[in-house]
């Protein structure tokens, strides 16, 4: 036993400095998609402690807001943005000890659902957590700066199902204290903490769930019988009720989606074989990031495979439940990988594909994958059919590593790495926007101006096309706008709102900051305009005046700016807007609607939790807004008039 703990261990710690050795050409690439978009704000950090924690609890992200994955970001504030290197270490780091949990998981999990000996179950814990570390499939998850926030849900969401397996052991060996110790305490703080990191960590109660109504052998103690009704089954009525509760506002997503609700759910099934096919044979094009372009199914039979995977998932499922008592271990794997798709691959407006999302799911597979391949060698009597065997298991698994490192050393090349993904997946927006962005980077305007608009010629919905070059407008000068015409027609083929609205949003921010020189303003104006008289973007209407305000501020017309801006906080109340409102009447001398939004602001203020850290900033500039309008001579004269 001592020595298949201490080989075990051997194995493991060759496997952790393995992975880093693979992990280590990817350190050297930069920041990519949406890196910038999520950590722009570190920029402000350095010397404003306010704003540090401001940045940490004001996440946009998710609903929770992803505070604990923002505040390892907000450390490492002093690294943005020239040094991409820092952050990359803190996530390989966080791969390598998730690794050693995936272990520590497995092993409790096998020995709690199986009577085989501890020797063979070290074992398959072992190469079950080899082929996890070093699989190609986590290089998305892990070199993409971003995904941090992943790792760590999955980091707590480990450590979670280990005092889940704990409490249960406490329990079989009648230890009470045991029992509170880690099932009624240690794991309701991983799980705090796993969604405090990202949203996807509710997928805990339903992997706990699985394992303990699926797999375990029944329990008869008290304790951990209250403890299953209170922290299991309530949480579980608690999320069917809160779905169903708001049902409209979590599903309102998809009108901002290329696809609806029913087509969703028709096309994860192929997701799910998709990732199953990626897991078993990682290569080509398959394997990566950008997978934007993934067929939607729009009918049971369009494209067939939609009623292939339907039947297939159909079938896994029953086989699961079939036969989970006499395949145990490969069946709960199966369970796993699916029950962790579960949240993400059901009814949210999510995207469709992303790799990334295999990285907790994927433990699952690998026991699975490890039990299945050990019954197979099993059954090989002949010596030389063994060898034969064992060497092809060998080959398979060195393949994996070989893919893990030539995947890093493309992840360490960001230019090299976006003319890859655009000649894998021409057909991805996100492909087709990274090689434009990078032959600006390369001095290459011209080239970049063509490929932009051969793209825009042969999309459907070229309005991302013309507005990413819009951006790169904005980021040189030099570059020359895109026809104007074209820019503005493309508005009306677009299916999905967002996108538009997002390019105005930023590119107002930085002429806000006086950046961004080579866009006119009559740009920004044509393209509101007609925003806000085409169909498709009604539902953004709200935020298309406020837009038009910030704009018209920006050109000195501030009554227009103030009524544009009431108009959009009519149709959408927020305390940011009659902050601005305020501001904009408080400079201006527009007195009446200064003290009007400025009471309505400090209702608003009011409404904020104490102690957030939002509180205290809005009703500081609450305050120094009322202040200056008080010392407001011409105000002073009109209320004496």
């Amino acid at each position: 036993m001592e020595t298949t703990r201490f080989r075990a261990f051997q194995i493991l710690s060759a496997s952790l400095v393995l992975t880093a050795i693979l992990y280590f050409p990817g350190l050297f690439g930069g920041f990519v998609l949406d890196d910038v978009a999520n950590l722009r704000g570190l920029a402000n950090l350095l010397s404003n402690t306010e704003e540090f924690w401001l940045y940490v609890f004001s996440g946009y992200a998710g609903p929770v807001g992803r505070p604990v994955s923002l505040l390892t970001f907000a450390i490492q504030a002093t690294s943005w943005p020239d040094h991409p290197l820092h952050f990359k270490v803190v996530n390989i780091a966080l791969h390598l000890v998730n690794g050693v949990l995936v272990f520590a998981v497995l092993h409790r999990v096998i020995a709690a659902v199986t009577t085989i000996d501890k020797t063979r179950a070290i074992q398959l814990a072992t190469f079950a957590t080899v082929l996890w570390l070093v699989h190609p499939v986590h290089v998305s998850g892990v070199s993409y700066v971003v995904q941090r926030m992943n790792l760590l849900s999955s980091l707590f969401m480990l450590l979670g199902l280990i005092a889940y397996l704990n409490g249960r052991r406490a329990a079989i060996e009648g230890r009470r204290a045991g029992i509170i110790m880690h099932a009624f305490i240690a794991l309701p703080i991983a799980a705090l903490f796993a969604l405090g990191s990202k949203e996807n960590a509710v997928s805990l109660l339903f992997i706990v769930a699985t394992i303990e109504f699926g797999f375990m052998p029944a329990m008869h103690d008290t304790l951990w019988r209250w403890w299953r009704r209170l922290y299991v089954v309530v949480p579980l009525v608690v999320a069917v009720a809160v779905i169903a509760l708001f049902w409209n506002s979590l599903t309102s997503g998809y009108e901002l989606k290329p696809f609806t609700l029913t087509e969703r759910l028709l096309t994860q099934p192929r997701v799910l074989f998709s990732y199953l096919k990626v897991l078993l044979f990682p290569a080509g094009p398959d394997i990566g990031l950008l997978h934007d372009d993934f067929v939607i199914s729009t009918g049971i039979t369009s494209p067939l495979t939609t009623l292939l995977s339907l039947s297939g998932l159909a079938l896994l499922i029953a086989a699961i439940i079939r036969y989970r008592r006499r395949f145990v271990l490969i069946t709960l794997g199966l369970a796993w990988f699916l029950t962790a798709h579960l949240l993400e691959g059901s009814v949210f407006p999510l995207e469709m594909y992303f790799e990334h999302r295999n990285y907790l799911p994927s433990v699952g597979f690998a026991l699975a994958f490890v039990v299945v391949t050990a019954k197979l060698l099993a059954h090989v009597r002949d010596p030389r059919l063994k060898k034969l065997a064992w060497l092809a298991a060998a080959i398979y698994g060195l393949s994996l590593a070989w893919l893990n490192f030539a995947e890093n050393l493309l992840w360490g090349d960001t230019i090299r790495q976006a003319f890859v993904w655009y000649d894998e997946n021409p057909q991805s927006r996100r492909a087709q926007v990274l090689k434009g962005s990078m032959l600006r980077v390369l001095g290459r305007e011209e080239e970049m101006i063509r490929h932009f608009q051969d793209i825009a010629e042969q999309s459907k919905a070229p309005a991302a096309i013309y507005f990413t070059w819009l951006e790169e407008v904005c980021l040189d000068p030099s570059v020359r706008l895109p026809p104007r015409g074209k820019l503005i027609a493309s508005l009306d083929k677009e299916t999905s709102s967002i996108g538009p609205t997002n390019v105005v949003e930023l590119i107002l921010g930085m002429k806000e900051r006086g950046e961004c020189e080579g866009v006119p303003l009559e740009v920004l104006r044509d393209i509101l305009f007609h925003l806000s008289q085409t169909p498709t973007y009604q539902n953004q209407l709200e935020l298309i005046r406020a837009q038009q305000g910030r704009l018209a501020y920006l050109y000195g017309d501030a009554a227009t700016a103030i009524g544009l801006l009431q108009e959009s906080d009519r149709l959408k109340p927020d305390v940011w807007k009659s902050l601005q409102i305020s501001l904009w009447a408080v400079y201006s001398a527009n007195c009446k609607v200064a003290d009007e939004y400025l009471q309505i602001s400090r209702r608003r203020v009011d409404s904020i939790p104490a102690g957030n850290l939002m509180y205290d900033d809005r009703l500081e500039l609450v305050n120094s807004l009322r202040q200056r309008l008080e010392e407001n001579d011409s105000c002073q004269q009109k209320s004496t008039d």
